[in-house]
């Protein structure tokens, strides 16, 4: 069965094959038939994510209280903080965006990376690709048709094979050289995503605070030439390590 269910898709949308709903409609479809679905309810999808067709709900007591999930996509606009929704207690779902070129291409590859990575800086709880695969040639897609992983598919594995159901972020200097993007993450084990969307490579040094008896780190990669590549361990002392983040990579550090 499913977990959850979506009742609108981009209601701001432009296509022919899209069913146009108001911010009002919305709201008075969420406040009195909402209930009957039987499922959490996930809303409204708005295809740049535009918080004029959620907050009608999420200000109105009766109608909020029928809704788990803020959810959007990321085609113009979006990847930001939507801080009524986390006032309202709503987690905040990116549920459909692509990048095109992004599968070989490793510029569109770390533009990818970058915008996973602000959407999990802007308290975002989860970040969905279009799809997996299907016969569209527009570049949304992760595998080729035998299965073979794209780039972009590595780029998202450097989140998502680590950042697993359950995991917390926890605070980081999200920026702390040009270029560099740092995400972490607790429970079950520490870890921490940097992307580096530079040409030229970065010696990052990297301080832990509040955390105790953690002496190393696991390490993979993605770059124009690594794919999840495992890399040696690097030792952690002092609550503190260097590393080396090469040009236009995502690099991941955990304890499992």
């Amino acid at each position: 069965g499913f977990d959850y269910i979506s009742p609108f898709n981009e209601p701001d949308g432009n296509a022919t094959t899209q069913i146009r709903w108001t911010p009002t409609e919305i709201l008075n479809f969420i406040k009195n038939n909402a209930p009957i679905i039987g499922k959490p309810i996930i809303m409204p999808e708005a295809s740049s994510f535009n918080d004029s067709y959620s907050d009608p709900v999420l200000n109105d007591a009766t109608a909020r209280n029928n809704v788990s999930i803020v959810a959007g996509h990321f085609y113009g606009n979006g990847n930001r903080v939507h801080q009524n929704a986390l006032d309202r207690g709503k987690r905040v779902w990116q549920t459909e965006h692509f990048i095109a070129n992004s599968q070989t291409n490793i510029g569109a590859a770390m533009a990818f990376a970058k915008e996973v990575s602000d959407a999990m800086n802007n308290k975002f709880s989860a970040y969905c690709w279009w799809w997996v695969r299907d016969a569209a040639t527009d570049g949304s897609n992760l595998v080729n048709n035998t299965g073979a992983i794209y780039k972009n598919g590595y780029v998202l594995g450097q989140f998502a094979k680590w950042v697993r159901p359950g995991k917390v972020r926890i605070a980081s200097t999200y920026n702390p050289t040009s270029n560099v993007y740092v995400t972490a993450y607790r429970n079950n084990g520490i870890v921490i995503v940097a992307v580096n969307t530079g040409s030229s490579s970065v010696n990052q040094a990297f301080t832990l605070q509040n955390i105790t008896g953690l002496n190393s780190f696991k390490v993979n990669r993605t770059s124009s030439s690594e794919n999840m590549a495992a890399k040696a361990n690097i030792t952690v002392a002092n609550n503190s390590f260097t590393y080396t983040l090469p040009a236009q990579s995502v690099t991941t550090f955990h304890q499992y």
